[in-house]
């Protein structure tokens, strides 16, 4: 998973036969949110200093003796960025560096020959990403910040290693910015304290529902029903560990100033560094929670990929952004078959989807269809996301066994529908109609004016915003 996605201890679905001491997630999450109160107290003059201070320490204890890993990538794409940065190539360049970079340092350690520690396999994730933010900005804004502006931009700590991935002028504006402690944000911090505590109670649940023993042989004498609530127990919590890390990193995004907005209600606009939204969690459409998962990526991916491709036909757009998604989570096998089984679910049920079904219009049969699809939804997120898990086909497939397949079954019974219901008479949704539907089920999403803000914070330049809303 992106970002926040801890490892386990080393074992066979371990990147890495290196372990790390139990306290180090924990103490790298909580320190920096402790101490990024103080970064709105100090004059501007000194915030880049502490930052920096408070960024290093834990790159040594998220890379340990592979910290010199990020110092000379770092070094090696400021230079390319200074070099290319006129012909504007410097963005491309330095991603597609800074991605193969991050996987072959992946792939020795897997294979012994460098010390890597999983923290410093995740710590990659946000790394390289900021890494191209700064790339892609020289080159819209065609000028090299200095070098110590670039380092102050790498070090900076909140979301540093956990996400969420902050653009430029957010975390200049966090830096330059004398009002960013004249905010009350406390209504922010306590919706997403009350959150943490709900996703850190399921997190507690991960050791009795070890992901390796999905592996093992014995698990298929338990009955189907035993086999299929244990396996999205374990992707629940999964799930709920990476979103306790991303709320942790939004609330210290929040307390360091990014985002200060004094027209907004909570001081804070959250968009700037918004991650995940749980009421996600009851959309009934399962390419609403793909687009809008870990969604500072997405909106990255979309701004400086996306957009960017030369690429006229939107499908084969999508199919590269994808792909460079995929690898930018690393070479896994399982990240490649996760992403290419998204569109085919999403293709699937929009073939139901999209009609009206009998009796919708009464309440208590809209409220039961409302339930089924929510069911199929989840059913089909959890099954394409056993890869992100498991990493490898083998893995994934016999996780996929253990369940008797059923995704696949579900997914091609959609489309028979599919091909069944133009011909029963249904009356077809209007696509606002659609909308107006998936938005009332997503209610507390970003508004309109908040999805603006939010791209605005991201483009380094007002060109792809201006792209983005012709195309709206």
């Amino acid at each position: 998973m992106e970002g926040a996605d801890i490892a386990e201890a080393p074992g066979p679905l371990s990147h890495s036969a290196l372990s790390e001491p139990a306290f180090l997630y924990p103490a790298t999450l909580f320190g920096a949110f402790s101490l990024s109160f103080a970064l709105p107290a100090l004059p501007t003059s000194s915030r880049r200093l502490f930052s920096s201070l408070v960024g290093a320490i834990i790159w040594v204890l998220m890379f340990q003796s592979a910290v010199w890993m990020p110092i000379l990538l770092s070094l090696v794409c400021y230079g390319l960025t200074r070099l290319l940065y006129r012909r504007r190539m410097a963005g491309c360049v330095v991603i597609a560096l800074a991605f193969c970079f991050a996987n072959l340092m992946r792939i020795k350690a897997m294979m012994g020959w460098l010390h890597l520690p999983i923290s410093g396999d995740l710590a990659f994730y946000m790394f390289t990403l900021r890494l191209g933010t700064f790339a892609f900005h020289a080159e819209d804004s065609q000028a090299v910040p200095p070098l110590t502006c670039f380092m102050s931009f790498m070090l900076f700590f909140p979301g540093i290693w956990s996400g969420p991935t902050l653009s430029w002028r957010a975390v200049q504006d966090t830096f330059d910015n004398p009002n960013t402690k004249a905010r009350n944000f406390g209504g922010f911090l306590l919706k997403r304290g009350y959150e943490c505590s709900m996703h850190w109670l399921a997190y507690l649940l991960l050791p009795r529902f070890n992901v390796a023993a999905v592996l093992e042989p014995a698990f298929l004498e338990h009955s189907f029903w035993y086999r299929l609530f244990y396996i999205n127990i374990v992707l629940l919590v999964k799930k709920a560990e990476i979103l306790f890390c991303w709320f942790i990193a939004e609330c210290t995004c929040a307390a360091a100033g990014v985002g200060c907005d004094t027209s907004a209600l909570n001081g804070v606009n959250n968009d700037v560094f918004m991650t995940y939204n749980p009421t996600l969690d009851w959309s009934q459409n399962i390419r609403e929670v793909i687009k809008k998962w870990n969604s500072s990526v997405q909106t990255w991916m979309a701004l400086n990929v996306y957009k960017r491709l030369p690429i006229k036909i939107p499908l084969l757009r999508k199919l590269v952004t994808t792909t460079i998604s995929a690898f930018w989570h690393g070479w896994d096998a399982g990240y490649y078959l996760a992403f290419s089984l998204y569109p085919v679910f999403e293709l699937s049920q929009d073939l139901v989807w999209r009609y009206r079904w009998p009796m919708e219009d009464r309440p208590i049969m809209a409220k039961f269809y409302q339930v089924v699809r929510w069911i199929v939804s989840q059913t089909f997120i959890h099954y394409s996301q056993m890869p992100f898990v498991f990493f490898t086909f083998s893995a994934s497939f016999i996780a996929w066994r253990a369940v008797s397949y059923y995704g696949f079954w579900v997914m091609g019974f959609f489309f028979i529908m599919g091909a069944i219901l133009p011909h029963t008479g249904l009356e077809k949704r209007e696509p606002s109609l659609q909308m107006k539907q998936q938005e009332k089920s997503s209610s507390g999403q970003q508004s309109p004016e908040g999805v603006k803000r939010s791209l605005s914070s991201q483009s380094t330049s007002g060109s792809l915003l201006e792209e983005r809303e012709k195309e709206q």
